[in-house]
């Protein structure tokens, strides 16, 4: 390879001498000459996932349509290399893999000096920053670009949290995927202008760094409760009282006892919204409702007894379930000719205005309480855009990144391929595709999805978001709450030679041992404790602890919402209270929530999912 290397630069010399009379300024088609301030021509491959019905010829059409731009802007020559979504983590790890062998083994790296090749016969001009010229019969320069080196990955696209985990840590010591903070402070493209602030703030989640640009997509929804105006207001309650369910209670009850309303469905509807959430059912990490969650920038952890907020609600609705013909029903679907006191709904942020106003829709009026916003967590990984750490130039790579987050042609391009060749537009600007196509890729996997044009194959509820430039998917995105949960990524296989760790093992060992088993940084060269980066720490369990809570959790959790089973109780809450009782005697529930030092030690202590709660609100307010 390297002797290979060696007779292409020599001919490169050799042919530059013969038929170089002078070192021109940089050429544009024509032969005009340009500023010889031009970046040097350059070859960037763009990895990405292609879908079914994907041809090479598809892909090369869409490929010289974005060089007409990058090369012209850039003076970059784009290759794009595709994968199927199967087999895309597979190919981009290996290939990292590999170039970190073949950038170990030599300084005078083959990857880092490829180059143009020129063929014997043909005349070339050069420029004063040393680009070739291939000057044709009608005397027009083309710019010649190097030649692709096998394995050669610059952009990159990141489809989940486990290859973005992968590829941040690399081999142990150097990441595989480029740090991007000082990339954006040179860029010419202000990155941060066209990428969602909140994703944006949250993408160096993993391993504590900025590997990866985040593409902007719509998450989520929001929840909200209805509650009938006329019947609160006649019932004298306060609306600015209300941040919840459980604040309804006298309301509720009132419209559930008082003759006036026996015909007012006192609940019209119920929806589980965030009472409680696992990471995984072999985790043990809960979301606890919050009062205050509509209003708050993060969600909170908590443990299973403290539940009064849960409590309280599943006592109204297991009291309701009683009452024949005025039962809440399950869902977020709402027959507006019903006559209801309360009912629940989920969707954009547009609902308190449709749902607020009598004149509108002809709707009755209600007071909307907005119950939680679209929260993101994991599914954040699954559409991202990184610089690979074996880019041949990292900032040339990164000028392709930043317009993928911001130029519509190029994303549009990416998105459906050619206009009329791929697809059409119909008259009101959405995509067509063509039976014949032979370009197919995600629309959200190519970049800035708020660059695309809708498309038909979009559902009713994102196509609407799609339409006048996405501004509703924009202002739906204002609100989003990031899950303490995101960028947490657990590998169960390296799970079953690790045991829980005691208060005797107080040492840097342990952690260099949970370094090992999670590919999670918590220890620094000298083996002290990270306390910084404990957000990307996952408290692990050894098999017999594990066992033993998702079997639990299996029996559990349906049984608190298990009306039938409160039976024998005098109220519902008195039977959650008894299964609460019933958790808290289990030995994971002492090794979980334990503060007391006596039997954790500090890093235990500092790490669990008991103290979490507490490092999350202090390190990210």
């Amino acid at each position: 390879m390297k002797k290979s290397n060696l007779a292409r630069r020599v001919l490169s010399a050799m042919l530059g001498i013969l038929m170089l009379t002078s070192l021109l300024t940089a050429c544009d088609n024509a032969g005009n000459v340009t500023s010889t301030e031009a970046a040097k021509a350059m070859t960037i491959t763009l990895t990405m996932i292609k879908e079914e019905g994907m041809t090479k010829d598809g892909m090369l059409l869409v490929q010289d349509a974005i060089n007409e731009i990058t090369e012209n802007r850039y003076n970059t020559h784009v290759v794009l290399q595709m994968f199927t979504a199967e087999e895309y983590a597979e190919k981009v790890i290996e290939m990292s893999q590999k170039l970190d062998i073949n950038d170990a083994a030599s300084e005078d790296s083959t990857y880092v000096s490829n180059e143009v090749i020129l063929e014997e016969g043909k005349i070339y001009k050069q420029s004063a920053n040393g680009d070739y010229y291939l000057v044709d019969e009608q005397n027009r320069s083309h710019v010649q670009y190097p030649e692709l080196i096998d394995t050669q990955l610059d952009v990159l696209f990141i489809d989940d949290i486990s290859t973005y985990s992968i590829l941040a840590k690399g081999d142990g010591e150097t990441s595989y995927l480029a740090e991007l903070t000082e990339l954006i402070g040179a860029s010419d493209l202000p990155v941060t202008k066209y990428v969602n602030s909140t994703l944006l703030s949250h993408a160096r989640r993993v391993n504590g760094h900025f590997y990866a640009i985040p593409n902007n997509s719509y998450y989520g929804e929001y929840s909200y409760m209805l509650v009938n105006k006329k019947y609160f207001d006649e019932c004298n309650y306060d609306i600015k009282l209300v941040s919840n369910f459980a604040d309804l209670e006298s309301f509720i009850y009132d419209i559930k006892n008082d003759a006036k309303y026996e015909k007012v469905t006192p609940v019209y509807n119920f929806t589980d919204f965030n009472f409680i959430s696992y990471f995984d059912f072999e985790s043990p990490l809960l979301l606890q409702p919050q009062t205050t969650f509509a209003t708050d920038n993060t969600l909170h952890l908590n443990d299973m007894t403290r539940m009064s907020f849960y409590q309280t609600s599943m006592g109204i609705l297991y009291d309701l379930s009683k009452l024949e013909g005025r039962s809440y029903k399950e869902g977020n679907e709402v027959d507006f000719k019903a006559d209801f006191a309360v009912a629940f709904m989920d969707g954009s942020h547009t609902i308190p205005e449709e749902y607020a106003d009598v004149d509108k829709d002809g709707k009755d009026d209600y007071y909307v309480v907005n119950l939680s916003r679209p929260i993101v967590g994991n599914e954040m990984f699954s559409s991202m855009f990184a610089v690979s750490s074996f880019a041949k130039n990292k900032e040339r790579a990164f000028e392709i990144l930043a317009t993928l987050q911001a130029d519509p042609e190029i994303v549009n391009l990416l998105a459906y391929g050619l206009k009329n060749v791929h697809y059409e537009l119909d008259n009101k600007g959405v995509v067509t595709y063509k039976d014949d196509s032979n370009y197919h890729v995600d629309y959200t996997k190519v970049g800035n999805t708020f660059l695309c044009y809708p498309n038909e194959k979009m559902d009713e509820a994102t196509l609407e978001y799609a339409q006048n430039e996405w501004a509703l998917a924009k202002k739906h995105n204002e609100k989003l709450v990031i899950s303490p949960y995101c960028g947490f990524y657990i590998m169960p296989s390296k799970f079953s030679d690790f045991e829980y760790f005691n208060a005797d093992d107080t040492t840097a060992h342990y952690f260099k041992e949970l370094d090992d088993k999670t590919g999670v940084q918590l220890v620094d060269k000298d083996g002290n404790p990270v306390k910084e980066k404990a957000l990307t720490k996952i408290y692990l369990y050894n098999d017999v602890m594990m066992a033993q809570f998702e079997e639990y959790c299996k029996t559990f959790v349906p049984r608190m919402t298990d009306f039938e089973a409160a039976a024998e109780y005098e109220s519902y809450k008195e039977y959650l209270k008894a299964l609460s009782a019933e958790f808290q005697s289990t030995e994971i529930f002492s090794q979980i929530t334990s503060t007391n030092t006596a039997t954790n030690n500090t890093y235990a202590n500092t790490y669990s999912p008991g103290q979490y709660n507490t490092f999350f609100l202090a390190t990210y307010k």
